[in-house]
């Protein structure tokens, strides 16, 4: 069963609360979730099932029915993560040398599943993750993780593609292509 680690749920309570939508999303939320949502407990691993209504009602709410409000939450996370354990290290990690230490990173966040680098050169990865099924929502919010996480390390005209994805091409794993200068 899909875990993520309940921190996420702090910073989406904090977003959601900074779009002046708190009520609105908790009134919609089925009640295990409602509770969750709450009072996360931020080293506490919460199943995805009872996490996607959330994800659903901020498209729904503060989305107007867009997903790709997620990618702004995903950019959001990372910048919430930066001022975290994070911090230290992007201060001096290049785009390589944060690409590489994803795999570890997403260890602390997510469960089971893994980060794999296909590839890794100068200015060009290829990321996928594996042997993860959170739903569909998880993907557009990824994006705007990775797109934010390289842009506060200073990367610059940064392009966060996902090229495959078990939800919309029905791949075997959702993967990106991400290119920056």
């Amino acid at each position: 069963m899909p875990k993520i680690k309940g921190t996420l749920l702090s910073i989406a309570k904090q977003w959601i609360k900074e779009k002046g939508k708190e009520e609105e999303i908790l009134a919609s939320l089925p009640p295990k979730t409602k509770v969750i949502f709450e009072n996360p407990i931020p080293t506490k691993f919460y199943e995805i099932k009872l996490i996607n209504p959330l994800l659903e009602a901020m498209v729904k709410i503060i989305g107007k029915g867009n997903e790709a409000i997620l990618n702004e939450y995903g950019a959001y996370e990372a910048e919430r993560i930066s001022k975290t354990y994070m911090r230290f290290l992007l201060k001096f990690v290049t785009p390589e040398g944060l690409i590489k230490r994803i795999p570890i990173f997403s260890k602390r966040n997510f469960t089971p599943g893994y980060i794999k680098i296909n590839q890794l050169k100068k200015g060009y990865a290829v990321v996928s993750l594996c042997e993860f099924k959170g739903g569909k929502l998880f993907c557009p919010l990824i994006t705007g993780r990775l797109r934010r996480t390289l842009e506060i390390i200073g990367a610059k005209e940064i392009e966060v593609r996902e090229t495959k994805c078990i939800y919309r091409t029905k791949d075997d794993h959702c993967e990106w292509e991400i290119k920056w200068k």
